[in-house]
């Protein structure tokens, strides 16, 4: 694990002192935030030279202070890890936040990807935890706070992005093509289709230019089936298998959602 700032020894600090604290019931994040919120146990601490050695007792007490769900095994044990640890800023919120990602390794596919994002304001209490596959801050805005883009999946190969920034002291998705899965981004599924890099592309424009960055995804779509005019789909013709390499045919996607001033959110193009 790289070397933390001693902002980041604090967090640790918090975590591996509240072991002891802890039942073998975990807690719920509300009551746990009410007891986190008394005080910030660890403020004495930021310009110490404490070393975090016990790693495995650090995820412990993720685990059960935030009361993550996670699918013990053996390999989950040895292999289990903390693969990022950082404090950010997030659009809408001038506070800081600790970012912190736990990989687990291994699960159900029902469980997929094995990841937990946590976030946590600077006192410990609990922002909310995320399941993506994949995640990275996003400037969407030059004068702004970069947001938390969020990519979910499940074990089959569908999914979407999530986009978070704050609202009113409230973390929100204010990216709405993903409600309810209603526009899919994320597509690794051979079923009839998939995409190709199974993500599409996102870039970040004014499309509409009203002074305001909007989101466009882009991409390409590989089929692997035909429809007949009945609707049923076919996998393959002359004996021989639709495949990424002998696709049924290719088509491009695009799907723009522009930037809401009222709402604060990106909501699909009419």
């Amino acid at each position: 694990m790289p070397l933390l700032t001693c902002q980041k020894f604090t967090l640790l600090v918090f975590l591996i002192c509240h072991i002891s604290a802890c039942s073998n019931n975990s807690k719920h994040a509300e009551s746990l935030n009410e007891d986190i919120s008394v005080q910030n146990p660890f403020s004495k601490l930021l310009h110490s030279s404490y070393k975090i050695e016990d790693s495995a007792a650090f995820i412990k007490a993720l685990r059960e202070i935030y009361d993550l769900k996670v699918h013990l095994s053996p390999k989950q044990a040895d292999e289990e890890k903390i693969t990022h640890f950082e404090l950010v800023n997030l659009m809408g919120s001038d506070e800081p936040y600790y970012l912190i990602e736990y990989d687990w390794i291994a699960g159900s596919t029902a469980e997929f990807p094995w990841k937990h994002q946590v976030l946590l304001d600077s006192e410990g209490r609990l922002i909310k935890v995320f399941n993506a596959l994949r995640w990275e801050l996003l400037n969407v805005s030059p004068h702004k706070n970069p947001v938390f883009l969020t990519v979910v999946a499940s074990g089959k190969g569908n999914g979407g992005h999530e986009v978070y920034g704050f609202i009113e002291d409230s973390l929100e998705n204010i990216y709405e093509g993903y409600f309810n899965y209603k526009v899919q981004t994320y597509d690794a599924h051979q079923d009839q289709s998939v995409f190709l890099n199974k993500e599409l592309y996102l870039m970040i424009e004014d499309v509409n230019r009203d002074g305001y960055e909007d989101l466009k995804f882009y991409g390409t779509r590989i089929w692997l089936a035909k429809e007949t005019p009945q609707g049923e789909y076919y996998d393959g013709e002359d004996g021989v298998s639709f495949t990424i390499e002998n696709p049924a045919k290719i088509d491009s996607v695009e799907y723009v959602f522009l930037y809401d001033t009222v709402s604060g959110h990106f909501k699909e193009i009419e």
